[in-house]
């Protein structure tokens, strides 16, 4: 867990107060923070890894989740998004909690917290991890197994943390909140389906965001398939592929709101590395080859190209020379590690270079 610790706060703390805020998203919730103060009005990924598939893995996973871009890229940014991450793989841990033998002593009245939590940081989004413990439940137990979702004191929970934010729409008038909330910013935004345009960009900006594990990642979901029977392998799949699909069929997709289903994917690599890592296959070899090509394109291709343009480096300058050689560095651990079943050096050697 000090890895871990030493890790995010190599990755984070860095830029604290040191960047300025560059988008329009950033600069609203700057403004309404600072009208808040004038008015007078931790480690959930690892912990969760540990207890689905170990010690080694949890860790493994904490650091692939780290290093990935996207989580990194919005860790930087003043956006509700990151809290919704938080919230949401808290509620996945204290649920998985819940179901243990015997099952974690408030675990599922947390589980409801997390969820109240979630919903308060950014609308629905947070509660896509009733709908994920749901599909687990009916697939571990059957339709009579989602009685085990009901706690009168989880429900109370959500019902009073709701209660706080709701109330002030309330006072404004019913109307107010019906409209401007639920028809607007909820149904309006995310009933229906996508443009094709809407579909393809999100598709290149999940895929990008995934980076540099994404060569991994289709080896990961084969075998979490393959697994399917642990129940902890299905609930880090379902985690995964549930809010993916649900997010892509929305009318308005974003790949930020992925960002409550990079957890799992990192964990889904970390089992994999952990149980198969060490035995080199054709997958794998192709995988290796696929990061080392992948990597080498990064350095070369255009600016246009790149998935960073304004937030860390102008383009054909010394200061991408320290991001191309961290992308040749990662190209060449996960090829190393992948060929030649290395699962230390894939992880650790990966992470290192995604430092950079």
């Amino acid at each position: 867990m000090l890895l871990a610790v030493i890790v995010t706060a190599v990755l984070t703390v860095p830029p604290l107060g040191q960047r300025t805020i560059s988008t329009s998203h950033e600069a609203r919730f700057a403004l309404l923070a600072r009208d808040i103060v004038e008015q007078g009005a931790w480690f959930f990924t690892l912990l969760l890894g540990a207890a689905l598939f170990g010690a080694r893995a949890g860790l493994w996973g904490a650091l692939i989740l780290l290093t990935s871009y996207e989580f990194f890229a919005y860790s930087q940014l003043l956006l509700p998004d990151m809290l919704v991450v938080v919230f949401v793989t808290a509620a996945a841990y204290f649920f998985w909690r819940a179901q243990g033998d015997p099952p974690g002593r408030g675990a599922l009245a947390a589980f409801y917290g997390a969820l109240a939590m979630g919903v308060f940081a950014k609308g629905p989004v947070g509660l896509l991890p009733l709908l994920v413990a749901a599909v687990w439940l009916w697939s571990e137990h059957g339709l009579r197994g989602l009685v085990r979702l009901w706690s009168p004191l989880g429900v109370g929970l959500f019902v009073g943390v709701t209660a706080v934010w709701l109330g002030p729409f309330l006072a404004i008038g019913g109307r107010s909140f019906a409209q401007d909330v639920l028809q607007a910013d909820w149904l309006d935004w995310f009933v229906g389906l996508p443009g094709r345009k809407d579909l393809t960009d999100f598709s290149i900006e999940a895929l990008l965001g995934s980076m540099p594990w994404i060569p991994v990642l289709p080896l990961a979901l084969a075998s979490g398939i393959r697994g399917w029977r642990s129940p902890g392998t299905r609930f880090a799949f379902l985690w995964f592929v549930v809010p993916l699909v649900l997010v892509a069929l929305s009318l308005n997709p974003r790949a930020r709101y992925l960002l409550p289903l990079y957890p799992a994917g990192a964990l889904l690599i970390a089992r994999w590395v952990e149980t198969r890592g060490a035995a080199p296959t054709v997958a794998g070899r192709v995988a290796g080859w696929a990061s080392l090509a992948g990597a080498l394109a990064a350095v070369a291709a255009p600016a246009w190209l790149r998935p960073s343009p304004a937030y860390f480096a102008p383009a054909f300058s010394w200061t991408v020379l320290p991001l191309a050689a961290g992308a040749i560095m990662i190209g060449i651990a996960l090829f190393w590690g992948l060929r030649a079943g290395r699962p230390a050096l894939l992880v650790y050697g990966g992470s290192a270079a995604g430092w950079r």
